[in-house]
Parts: C-alpha cells; sequence; structure tokens
C-alpha cells in the first residue's frame, strides 16, 4: 500500500517495464546505504551477546522504517501468520511511538520523518472525528486508529474512544526529535504546528463541557 493509487495497478506496471538499474548497481546502492546507516550507529560492547543484540535490533526497525513506507504500526511487519494481527492497527498508547523510542538514541532522528509523514495522513480522519466526537473543529484521535480508512469511515469506540491524551499523545516522537537535535526550523516546520493544533482542541473541549 505504499505509493500512491491503486497498489495492483503499481505492481503490473513495474512488472511490465521491466526496466531497473540491474542486480550489480542495486547491490552496491544496497551496501553504501547500510555503510552508512552503521557509520551512525556502530557500537562496540565486551557483551558480545547484547552487542548482537543491538545490530539484529536495529536491522529489523531500519527494515521498516523508511521514507517511502507508511510507520510501522502495532507489530510492525513481524507477522506470525499469514495476515497482520489487529489487521494492522495503530494503538496509540505505545505501539506506534515505541518503534521509534530508539531513534535518537541510534543517532537516527531522521526515523521521526516517517512518524511525521503518518501524522500528516492522518490529519484529515483526526480532523474528522473531532467533528463527529466532539462537534466543533479541531484534532481527535482515539486509542485505536486504522490508517487506509478514508477519514468518512473512520470509527470511535465507545470504550476505546473515551482517552482524550490520545492527540497530544501523538507529538510525544516531534519532541523527542527537537530535544535531541535542537533543530529551530524543524521545530517551527513540523513539532510546533502540531503542538498548536493539539493544544487548540484541548481548550475548546475545556469551554464546551466544563462550563456546562
Amino acid at each position: 500500500r505504499d505509493g500512491a493509487g491503486d497498489a495492483a495497478q503499481r505492481a503490473l506496471a513495474l512488472a511490465k517495464t521491466g526496466v531497473g538499474p540491474g542486480y550489480d548497481a542495486c547491490k552496491k546502492q544496497h551496501e553504501a546505504a547500510w555503510s552508512s546507516f552503521w557509520q551512525r550507529s556502530a557500537i562496540a560492547l565486551q557483551d558480545a551477546e547484547l552487542e548482537a543484540t543491538w545490530y539484529r535490533h536495529l536491522f529489523a526497525l531500519a527494515g521498516q522504517i523508511g521514507p517511502q513506507a507508511m510507520a510501522p504500526g502495532l507489530v510492525g511487519n513481524v507477522v506470525p501468520w499469514e495476515s497482520s494481527p489487529w489487521h494492522g492497527g495503530y494503538t496509540v498508547n505505545m505501539n506506534i511511538q515505541k518503534m521509534f523510542v530508539s531513534a535518537m538514541p541510534s543517532n537516527h532522528p531522521e526515523w521521526l520523518d516517517a512518524y511525521h509523514a503518518w501524522l500528516q495522513h492522518m490529519e484529515p480522519s483526526f480532523r474528522q472525528l473531532c467533528q463527529v466526537v466532539l462537534g466543533f473543529e479541531g484534532l481527535y484521535s482515539s486509542h485505536m486508529v486504522m490508517p487506509y480508512l478514508p477519514p468518512e469511515r473512520q470509527t470511535n469506540s465507545n470504550q476505546a474512544g473515551r482517552a482524550l491524551g490520545m492527540i497530544g499523545w501523538h507529538g510525544q516522537p516531534l519532541w523527542w526529535r527537537w530535544d535531541f537535535t535542537r533543530d529551530r526550523d524543524y521545530l517551527k516546520r513540523v513539532a510546533y504546528p502540531f503542538f498548536k493544533a493539539t493544544a487548540s482542541t484541548y481548550w475548546p473541549y475545556l469551554k464546551k463541557f466544563q462550563d456546562q
């Protein structure tokens, strides 16, 4: 589902063209990309088993977090059978954010670009849910969201939809990146606009319901 348009038609078009850089060129590009990756996050530990765990887990994460791919949701792409558990849903309590906890400690803050792209993808749905659930303009996220549903088909359960902190919690990884890089341009372009939109949702909520 990564990319614009119908996935089957994209795959068919790629198969028919048969045009590509070739195996040797792809392999060279692949090796260069991994070399650059490990130059930024290589470690050496006396505990060989712990060191191997570091490399194995970072390899798994890097294999599913990329600028052209949807940010991994619940269980990422580690599936125990021929389908994604929970239909690839996104639970907000930790299962989105935990995929990115190691981005800064491993010196890969660019991973948060994939997370921000997911937030941008979900914004129309968050606005739709705010109108339906709370009755005013703003951003609202349930505890569980389905990224592949169009905004008008997003649902909110009576049980999992009561966690009002979820939309604010979405901003946590953006703060991680700002705190790590102190990139004021990133704060201005990416993080602060989301924080502002979230705060602008909580205020009318308090006015509407607490005043009553």
